[in-house]
């Protein structure tokens, strides 16, 4: 028996050596053997949708003693044995379990004002609980934001957003993975935040699932976190995000009591996948394809990373905030992204903001926008409508206009129009509904002549010379802001990106079905009017050379019939219905199905089908390719839904609404025996139109998922067509990611597979493999 003594002494020897390594590690305890669950549990990486099993859901009473048996060694819950111990290894968060263990750190309460009973107003116009906050709602924006942390690594972060001029957000984390509590161990870098002009948000006190909480325990997770912040600042925060992204109703009800805006995130770049120096190009190959796919023009980024992670923490982040100067982003805060004032965001002594974050590299937001480092533009026009009001305001430098900045859109190089909300452009959304005549011009403008030079590291060049006779509307009527026009929602459809045209069945478009016979004068243009001119020419050279040495060359002239459905907005390919030949954007379409003209969306991943392409393989590529592919999803008879790239982009479908397709739409996948999209069973059941979408013939509707649940617990709900992605994970969430489309993936559900990892639904891939062919 004396090697077993041996035995053990040695195993004690090599705990204490993975106990006391310097610097950030995963601890490690010999000899015991850990359960599965609680190896799970116990990961680093707090993946998002991957909650503890149902068998680990604590009971509703608190258990703050152990029974005598239990004191000495073992826990026995289930067929698992869990551990008793003392010191970080035993009692740190969230894996020591706080229905069992008294001294975990989740049941340390932190010294300071108690705030249990503080009162709550829920102030401002952001929703309070429910469902959440997934976007912002600012063109331009883009809130960084980091869960929880602060750890050894957030100070040095601190450093590289000031030398950038850029902000993020910060979801704290009171106590978790051993740090020791906020007001102890990180009062200064919590403080900095806030003088540096961040915004801080709770992410909870120690971690822990919401939804196998009792009421009394997720009340203290808030609480508890407040205490600390409170005790730091003085005050304490109204937003935050769930852990591993769950709150399910009861929790969503507990967050309004509370006075919390429950936010996610549009945009996961998933570093805490790929926490090694080998991995994390996966993550900034994540954050360059969303920059590809949106622009300061078009769209706006909400996005979550974790700061306790060291790659994420330095060789990501400064890589992300490069990027952001580069592209010409605002990296701004979520309460400013969401265009919620500071004095909302934390009760009690609430600290005075003084924002003057402007983009190092503004982009010119205009109908070419510019897309390389030195460009030279200009442009003329003349407003039809609306004119301000006033005359001496200074123009507008930075975008941002209205009577909040006292600033006008007129003379404005991002547009002259001043949007609802308070920004300058020249798209319907800037002009149309909502428009601020008193600083700017309202209304589509109805002659412009547009000439732009670009160059860029890679030498190349691009020339465009166009002229265009516009359609004008006399309707006084607001612009569609949903496609739907005529009598019936007093809308007109002329200034509406998806179309001028109002149909007889009241929705506005460009194909012949909505210009043609039964179109309505009264509330937009016919017979072809809307989107191409009585007569409008145009010509594109394109030239390029790498450091290779490689160079391609395209070209194209040509009128662009009205059928081929041209992007007006700068969106294409089979999704969106449209092609980028002609478009202002710019001729190529990218691989995430946006207009442009730079190698990102010329080069690799370049759809052909859809504008023109350059690469160093076949170095050139004309237009025909792309006009015949979208003269024929737009004329061909009965085409078949899995191969028509006419998508539906306002619920019209079939012959009469000119062959457009339900599958992919986001009215959803059905065409109705009445020419419209859906997914109930009177749109997929008996009389569905199979050539122009999916049908069950079942009697059952296909439930796509319109909040990001799916399986038999959401009654059958499938994330085939949903935003949030095409696999159903095992846990029943939607997404893209191998954690949903790989192993337990329900197919019946979804999609699942190496093609859904990559964003790329079944259907994609039989698009690409059928014009691959074609």
């Amino acid at each position: 028996m004396h090697w077993i003594s041996v035995l053990f002494a040695a195993l004690a020897g090599l705990e204490a050596v993975q106990a006391h390594d310097d610097g950030p590690h995963m601890n490690f305890v010999m000899p015991r053997r850990r359960s599965v669950d609680e190896l799970r549990q116990r990961r680093p990486n707090y993946e998002p949708w991957n909650p503890p099993s149902a068998p680990n859901k604590p009971r509703d009473e608190r258990r703050n003693r152990l029974d005598p048996r239990q004191v000495s060694a073992t826990i026995q819950l289930g067929d698992n044995v869990h551990w008793c111990g003392q010191g970080t290894e035993y009692c740190r968060a969230p894996d020591c379990q706080i229905n069992y263990g008294p001294a975990c750190d989740g049941n340390q309460k932190p010294n300071g004002p108690d705030t249990a009973n503080y009162a709550r107003p829920l102030n401002g116009d952001i929703p309070y609980g429910g469902l959440g906050i997934y976007a912002c709602n600012n063109e331009g924006d883009v809130a960084i934001t980091y869960d929880d942390g602060p750890y050894i690594y957030t100070a040095a972060m601190l450093d590289a957003f000031k030398a950038r001029s850029a902000v993020a957000t910060w979801y704290i984390t009171g106590n978790n993975i051993g740090k020791g509590q906020i007001n102890v161990a990180y009062r200064d870098v919590i403080q900095r935040m806030i003088a540096d002009g961040h915004q801080i948000a709770s992410h909870t006190w120690s971690h822990e699932n919401l939804d196998q909480m009792t009421l009394e325990q997720r009340k203290n997770q808030m609480v508890y976190n407040e205490i600390a912040f409170m005790d730091i600042l003085g005050f304490f925060p109204t937003y935050m995000r769930p852990p591993f992204s769950i709150c399910g109703t009861e929790c969503q009800n507990q967050m309004v009591e509370l006075g919390y805006h429950i936010t996610y995130f549009d945009l996961d770049t998933e570093g805490y996948l790929h926490t090694l120096p080998s991995q994390i190009q996966t993550s900034i190959d994540i954050w360059d394809a969303a920059m590809v796919a949106r622009s300061p023009c078009n769209g706006s980024y909400l996005h979550i990373e974790h700061d306790i992670h060291q790659q994420v923490a330095t060789t990501w982040t400064n890589h992300m905030l490069d990027s952001v100067v580069k592209n010409g982003w605002r990296a701004v805060t979520v309460g400013e992204c969401l265009g919620d004032p500071p004095e909302n965001w934390y009760r009690g002594a609430v600290p005075g903001y003084s924002f003057n974050i402007t983009a190092v590299s503004p982009v010119a937001c205009t109908a070419t926008p510019s897309s390389t480092s030195s460009s030279s533009r200009s442009t003329s026009s003349t407003a039809t409508s609306a004119t301000p009001t006033s005359t001496v305001l200074p123009v507008s430098d930075d975008g941002q206009c209205g009577p909040t900045v006292r600033k006008t859109c007129l003379g404005s190089s991002l547009g002259n129009c001043c949007s609802n909300r308070g920004w300058c452009g020249n798209s319907a959304l800037h002009c149309g509904t909502g428009c601020q005549s008193q600083y700017g011009t309202c209304g589509l403008q109805s002659s412009s002549s547009i000439s732009a030079t670009r160059a860029s590291s890679t030498s190349r060049s691009t020339t465009r010379s166009g002229t265009a006779s516009a359609p004008t509307s006399t309707s006084t009527l607001p612009v569609s802001n949903n496609g739907q026009c005529g009598s019936q929602v007093n809308r007109q459809c002329f200034g509406y990106s998806g179309g001028n045209c109002c149909s007889q069945y009241n929705f506005c478009g460009s194909s012949d079905a909505h210009c043609g016979n039964g179109c309505q004068s009264a509330f937009g243009i016919c017979n072809n009017a809307a989107n191409s001119a009585s007569s409008r020419s145009g010509s594109t050279t394109r030239t390029g050379s790498t450091s290779a040495g490689r160079s391609a060359t395209a070209s194209s002239s040509g009128v662009a019939p009205s059928s081929s459905l041209v992007s007006t907005n700068g969106e294409c390919g089979a999704k969106n219905g449209r092609s980028c030949l002609g478009s202002t954007f710019g001729n190529c379409c990218s691989q995430y199905d946006f207009c442009g003209s730079t190698d990102a969306h010329c080069g690799n991943g370049c759809k052909a089908q859809f504008g023109n392409c350059t690469n160093s393989a076949s170095g050139a590529s004309t237009a025909s390719r792309a006009t015949s592919v979208a003269t024929s999803a737009t004329r061909t008879a009965s085409s078949p839904a899995s191969t028509n790239t006419q998508v539906s982009i306002n619920g019209a479908c079939g012959a009469a609404a000119g062959n457009v397709n339900c599958l992919g739409s986001t009215f959803g996948d059905c065409c109705s025996p009445y020419n419209y999209c859906g997914n109930t069973t009177a749109h997929c059941d008996a009389g569905c139109q199979s050539d122009f979408g999916r049908c069950s013939g079942a009697g059952a509707d296909l439930r796509v998922s319109l909040n990001g649940a799916c399986g038999s617990s959401a009654n059958g709900a499938t994330c085939a067509g949903s935003t949030f992605g095409n696999c159903c994970s095992q846990y029943g969430y939607c997404g893209s990611s191998t954690a949903h489309c790989g192993t337990g993936c329900q197919s019946t559900y979804g999609s699942c597979g190496m093609y859904s990892w990559e964003g790329r639904s079944s259907r994609a891939v039989q698009l690409d493999a059928g014009h691959a062919n074609s």
